[in-house]
């Protein structure tokens, strides 16, 4: 027997800021100057990042952390139109210095993400697929890399976050079209639900089934779930295909209650700062705001099932009601969302799935706002219908409580 499993990053442990200043203070190197840059952005302190990281580049501006260290601060000032350059400009350190294509991975993913906000996508479609193999995700045991060549059979493998499974299992139909065999392997916690959508169209597989080795022999291809837009042939924003609808398998209650879904927490594994989340300040603000709008304020954060295991659950908003059996798995919460008349979430599978469900949904968007949502101040791409909507914070180092609270009275 054999089961295909997939590794999770780990946060790493970075030297305390104190310790990087004193560094940089005593020996103004460029390693240390960049190191004290990463440390000061970690902290939220971007003005005076980038003025250590300008000190860095005059030093040596032939070396792609410099570059590279600058796209990602100037991703998390919101100045995406020069974060394309900037990752340019570090490849071409890359180049010139002569370094293997895979030292440069996250860099051509920068690059890749970059070209995919600005909608880029036949351009980006290469540059993202090469630098995620092997990486993020990795082929089927035994198979190769699918690249749309005709097959009989495909396995397609889970990637990112369950996020990414709400979101992009709407290509799941187009590739059943063009597959005659399709194997869709999920986590076991998304299984349920998926099993019941996306069963529709492809086998669906939890991720601790044991396959056996006859089986494996019958598969030549895999590919990962979130390749399937560039397989696909997507080109604009446009090309979007909807999202493959759900029917609750039980009961629910219809028309929706009075109650506000609310989900103030994403997990941010790995993540050296945590943009998505609200702070627990405008966290409560905004529980707070949300209970006078309506009979019950109900959390969408499951606080005994987390993701990740080394994450402790976040303390639940003044005026938030938590009810872990509204939240006993995705078909649970699926339901606990149908019975809200809007739901309020940062970044993550919450906001992904009411959308999915059509229910009316404000999604709190970071200053560093994901590839998948486009430019700030143009229209969201349309992955949900037009009651899915956003508020887009304006400080780039914690989140703007008052605006929030301003535009929620519109609700």
């Amino acid at each position: 027997m054999l089961r295909y499993s997939t590794s999770v990053n780990k946060p790493q442990s970075f030297p305390t800021l104190p310790t990087l200043r004193k560094r940089a203070a005593k020996s103004p190197t460029y390693e240390n100057l960049i190191n004290l840059e990463s440390g000061l952005r970690r902290t939220a302190r971007l003005a005076e990042a980038h003025g250590v990281l300008e000190k860095a580049l005059r030093l040596n501006p032939q070396q792609p952390a410099g570059w590279v260290n600058a796209a990602q601060l100037y991703s998390d000032l919101g100045n995406f139109a020069e974060v394309l350059s900037l990752f340019q400009r570090a490849l071409q350190c890359f180049e010139k210095q002569g370094l293997a294509p895979t030292m440069a991975k996250d860099t051509l993913l920068g690059f890749a993400y970059s070209m995919m906000r600005l909608g880029q996508f036949k351009y980006a479609w290469p540059v993202w697929e090469g630098a995620r193999v092997g990486v993020s995700w990795h082929p089927f045991p035994h198979t190769y890399p699918w690249r749309g060549e005709p097959v009989k059979k495909l396995v397609v493998l889970p990637e990112g976050g369950y996020g990414d499974g709400f979101l992009f299992s709407r290509w799941l139909p187009l590739l059943a079209q063009r597959v005659p065999e399709v194997v869709f392997i999920v986590w076991d916690r998304l299984y349920e639900y998926m099993a019941h959508v996306a069963g529709r169209y492809v086998r669906v597989f939890p991720m601790s089934h044991e396959w056996r080795y006859a089986e494996l022999s019958e598969y030549t291809h895999s590919t990962s779930l979130m390749s399937l837009p560039a397989e696909l042939g997507m080109e604009s924003w446009a090309d979007i295909p909807p999202s493959i609808d759900w029917t609750p398998p039980a009961h629910i209650i219809h028309p929706p209650l009075n109650w506000i879904g609310y989900c103030w927490w994403a997990e941010e594994n790995g993540s050296q700062r945590r943009i998505r989340s609200l702070d627990q300040m405008t966290a409560d603000r905004v529980g707070k705001a949300l209970a006078k709008r309506c009979e019950r304020v109900v959390s969408l954060v499951p606080e005994q099932q987390r993701l990740y295991e080394q994450q402790t659950a976040p303390r639940c908003p003044k005026g938030v009601t938590q009810d872990e059996a509204l939240l006993d798995g995705w078909e649970q919460t699926a339901r606990t969302i149908l019975k809200c008349r809007l739901v309020v979430s940062t970044d993550t599978a919450v906001a992904h799935l009411a959308g999915t469900l059509g229910v009316p949904t404000l999604l709190l968007q970071p200053v560093r706002r994901d590839w998948k949502w486009g430019l700030s101040g143009v229209n969201l791409p349309p992955w949900y219908g037009s009651t899915f909507r956003e508020f887009t914070n304006d400080d780039p180092e914690g989140w703007n409580g008052d605006a929030l609270l301003k535009v929620l009275q519109s609700y």
